[in-house]
């Protein structure tokens, strides 16, 4: 079984490419029971980097587990809208990665889902704290942007808030609220 706490709201990450190993780099107060992606072996690479988290390539599993607060999902366009509904409707908070959908109406899927559920979804909208043009706009070199702390805040607040009615909107827009 995954490691349990209380204290520590507990994380899954489906997709566990550049994005999802990111994610779970960032979430140093959260326990990230569980790394999944249709790649067993690129599950199980993410996971040996967090002690106490489990590989899977079956998102079921990690649905049905009550330990799971919240669920990153960081995979392939076409499969972000899917995962979210599931798990919305499994009861978890969601954060997503952009673009969420590849349709508003699998947006409207989603939160009415959420509105349904009480769960949280929330769409990563903004890479950066940074405002204005990236540092070299137009030499055809970028500046490496920092992900925004407040991402990870407010997945935080989000697990940790389940049963609040607040709406947990984020202060630097970072995030765009779905549900």
């Amino acid at each position: 079984m995954p490691n349990r706490s209380p204290s520590k709201p507990g994380f899954a990450i489906i997709g566990c490419g550049h994005i999802g190993r990111r994610r779970a780099a960032a979430l140093t107060d959260a326990r990230l029971l569980y790394a999944c992606d249709i790649d067993g072996a690129r599950a199980a690479d993410l996971a040996k980097t967090v002690p106490g988290c489990q590989p899977s390539t079956d998102a079921g599993t990690i649905l049905r587990d009550p330990a799971v607060d919240a669920i990153v999902v960081a995979t392939l366009n076409a499969a972000l809208a899917p995962l979210s509904l599931a798990a919305v409707r499994a009861g978890k908070h969601v954060l997503v990665e952009k673009p969420g959908a590849l349709s508003a109406a699998q947006l409207r899927d989603v939160k009415a889902a959420a509105d349904r559920s009480g769960a949280r979804v929330r769409l990563r909208l903004q890479p950066s704290l940074s405002s204005g043009p990236a540092e070299g706009a137009g030499t055809g070199r970028r500046r490496r942007r920092r992900t925004s702390p407040c991402f990870y805040a407010v997945a935080m607040a989000m697990a940790a808030a389940r049963a609040t009615t607040g709406n947990g909107a984020p202060t630097r827009g970072c995030l765009a609220v779905v549900s």
